[in-house]
C-alpha cells in the first residue's frame, strides 16, 4: 500500500491536514457503526488528494482539531457519495457540518446515472472497476486492522476522488452545476441532523393507522423514547420498539397490571419504565383536543384523479427523456396527486424541477386537457 498511510499520532495528522489546507477538493468517506448506540461512533476517517491516501485512526488520537479545521474550511470542496451519514457523524461531534460539499451519488442522479446508486456500482458503471466487497461488514471499531482492511477502506476514496472530476466536468457541460447546489443545500443544513422529539412519532411503523388520541399518546412517548435513546445512547429499538409503542397508544393502560397487560411489552422494561409511560399516558389522554395531532388521512385517487395522473405521468416521462433522467428524480405520482388537490409548495414547482417539468405540468393543469 505504497499510496497509503495510517496516520494515528497527534504530530501526523497535524502535518497531514498542514499539507492538504491548500488543495480546491478532497475526497472524503468515513467508517462508523452504530448497530448497539444512538449516535454513531466514528472508527476511521480516509482522505485523498490524488496522490496519497490518508486512512487517519480517531481512535488513537486524542485531538482531531485539525481535521475538523480542514474539514470546514469554506474554500475547500468535499467530496462524499451518499454523504448524509457522514455529515451526521460530524454533526454530532461538532454541531455543524463540512461545507462547501458535492455528492457523487446526487450527481450520478442528475446525470441519468441511476437513482440512489451505491458507491462501488457506480464505480463499475463509471470506470468499469469493480470493487473487492469482502470487508463490507468489518467491525471497524477493532484495533489493529489488518492491511486488506486499511486497503478496503482507501478504496472508498481512491475511487471517488477519480469518479469526482468526471461527473463534475458532465454536469457543467450540461450546465447542472447549479441542480447539484439545490440538492445539496439540505444535506448542508446542519438542523437536518438534529434529533426531533416532539416529531419523532411520525417515524413510527404504524402510525398512519392511528386515530387522533392515541396519535396523541404516541406523540408522547415517542418523544420519551427518544430522549432515552439518546441520554443512553442506545438505539431506539432497545429502549422501545415501535410496535410496542403502537400497542401502548391503542391499549391505552391506566395502571401497572394493565400496563403488564400490553402485547409484546417486556415485563421488565414494564416495571423500570411503569411511572413513566402511564405518567405519559395520562398526560396525552388529558390534553384537549385541540393540542392533538391532525390525522392526515390518504384519501384513495378517484377513477378521474387516475386518468389525470396517467396523463401527468405521461409528461413526465417524456420531459424525464428529453433530460436523460429518471422520471422518480423529477417527482412522484403522490406529489402529482398533491398538486391535482390543490398544493403548491412542492418540489416539483421549484428549483431546477420546475424548468425541467414543473411549468409544463402546471402549463397541462391549467389548460383543458385534464377532466374535472
Amino acid at each position: 500500500m505504497d499510496d497509503v498511510i495510517y496516520i494515528e499520532d497527534q504530530q501526523a495528522l497535524r502535518d497531514v491536514c498542514g499539507q492538504l489546507c491548500g488543495c480546491n477538493w478532497l475526497a472524503i468517506d468515513t467508517e462508523f457503526i452504530r448497530e448497539k448506540t444512538y449516535f454513531p461512533q466514528l472508527a476511521l476517517i480516509q482522505i485523498t488528494n490524488t496522490e496519497l491516501i490518508y486512512c487517519i485512526d480517531p481512535l488513537a488520537i486524542d485531538d482531531l482539531s485539525a481535521l475538523y479545521e480542514l474539514l470546514e474550511n469554506p474554500a475547500i470542496t468535499k467530496v462524499f457519495h451518499a454523504a448524509s451519514q457522514d455529515l451526521e457523524i460530524f454533526f454530532h461531534l461538532r454541531q455543524c457540518v463540512p461545507q462547501p460539499i458535492f455528492d457523487t451519488q446526487v450527481a450520478a442522479s442528475l446525470l441519468g446515472l441511476g437513482e440512489q446508486i451505491g458507491y462501488a456500482a457506480l464505480v463499475e458503471k463509471v470506470l468499469n472497476i469493480e470493487l473487492d466487497k469482502s470487508h463490507s461488514r468489518t467491525n471497524w471499531m477493532q484495533r489493529p486492522l489488518q492491511s486488506k482492511q486499511i486497503r478496503y477502506a482507501a478504496d472508498d476514496v481512491r475511487y471517488l476522488s477519480r469518479l469526482y472530476p468526471l461527473l463534475y466536468k458532465k454536469l457543467e457541460k450540461l450546465g447542472r452545476i447549479d441542480w447539484m447546489d439545490s440538492e445539496v443545500a439540505r444535506l448542508q443544513n446542519p438542523a437536518t441532523y438534529k434529533p426531533d422529539p416532539p416529531n419523532c412519532w411520525q417515524r413510527v411503523k404504524g402510525s398512519g393507522n392511528l386515530k387522533r388520541k392515541p396519535l396523541n399518546i404516541l406523540r408522547h412517548l415517542a418523544a420519551w423514547r427518544e430522549h432515552q435513546a439518546m441520554q443512553a445512547n442506545r438505539p431506539r429499538r432497545w429502549i422501545l420498539s415501535d410496535e410496542v409503542l403502537i400497542n401502548l397508544a391503542t391499549h391505552q393502560p391506566m395502571d401497572r397490571d394493565q400496563l403488564l397487560q400490553v402485547p409484546l411489552l417486556d415485563s421488565k422494561i414494564a416495571e423500570r419504565h411503569a411511572t413513566d409511560l402511564l405518567g405519559l399516558i395520562d398526560q396525552a389522554q388529558n390534553e384537549t383536543e385541540e393540542n392533538w395531532p391532525a390525522v392526515r388521512y390518504r384519501k384513495k385517487p378517484s377513477a378521474q384523479e387516475e386518468a389525470n395522473l396517467d396523463l401527468l405521468m405521461a409528461v413526465i416521462h417524456l420531459r424525464a427523456d428529453e433530460y436523460r433522467l429518471s422520471s422518480t428524480q423529477i417527482t412522484s405520482r403522490s406529489e402529482l396527486l398533491k398538486l391535482l388537490r390543490g398544493e403548491r409548495d412542492l418540489p416539483l414547482l421549484g428549483g431546477w424541477r420546475l424548468k425541467v417539468a414543473g411549468q409544463a405540468i402546471l402549463d397541462t393543469y391549467q389548460s383543458k386537457m385534464l377532466r374535472h
